[in-house]
This record gives structure tokens, C-alpha cells and sequence, in this order.
């Protein structure tokens, strides 16, 4: 774990920069570089409530690396938050 979390600082850069100054945006295909996983997990965790992303446009979702190095070391400490409930209005049946 301790190889994906330093996977998330550039060459070059600090673990002192502050945060705020150097987070960056992550598309889902980065992200699950990050994770070794595939895209569409990513797209999972986000539909579940378990990893947030910040919508650009009705299509594009992005995550800040922040949140995603915060989610590895929840991941780490073996607590990962539970998936949330979908909304009846969002259920739909195909019969």
C-alpha cells in the first residue's frame, strides 16, 4: 500500500507541499492506474458513495488526488466507508 501512496507525488515533489497549493484533478483511467484497477471500478466506488468526484460536465467526473490518497489510507487502516443506498426514484425494472 505504502507503494501506491507514493505513486501519488510527482518526481520531484515534496510529501511537505501543502496540499491546497498541489492537488490535482484525476480522471477515472489515472485513478485506477493508481488503484490497479480498472476505470469502471472507479466509476463503482463513485456510484456507491465510497470515493467522490467532482462532476465538470454531465459526462466528466474528476477526482482530486486528495481525496483518492485519503480513500488508500482508509483502505490501508481497513475501513473503507459503506456504499450508500440507491434512491428508489433511481431503481428502475426491466421486465
Amino acid at each position: 500500500m505504502k507503494k501506491l501512496l507514493n505513486g501519488l507525488h510527482e518526481p520531484g515533489e515534496t510529501e511537505t507541499a501543502s496540499a491546497p497549493e498541489r492537488d490535482e484533478f484525476l480522471s477515472y483511467v489515472d485513478a485506477g492506474a493508481v488503484l490497479r484497477v480498472c476505470p469502471r471500478t472507479i466509476h463503482n466506488y463513485v456510484k456507491s458513495g465510497r470515493l467522490h468526484a467532482i462532476s465538470i460536465n454531465s459526462r466528466k467526473k474528476l477526482i482530486r488526488r486528495s481525496v483518492l490518497q485519503q480513500f488508500l489510507l482508509q483502505a490501508e487502516a481497513g475501513f473503507l466507508p459503506p456504499a450508500q443506498e440507491p434512491d428508489a426514484a433511481q431503481l428502475t425494472l426491466n421486465i
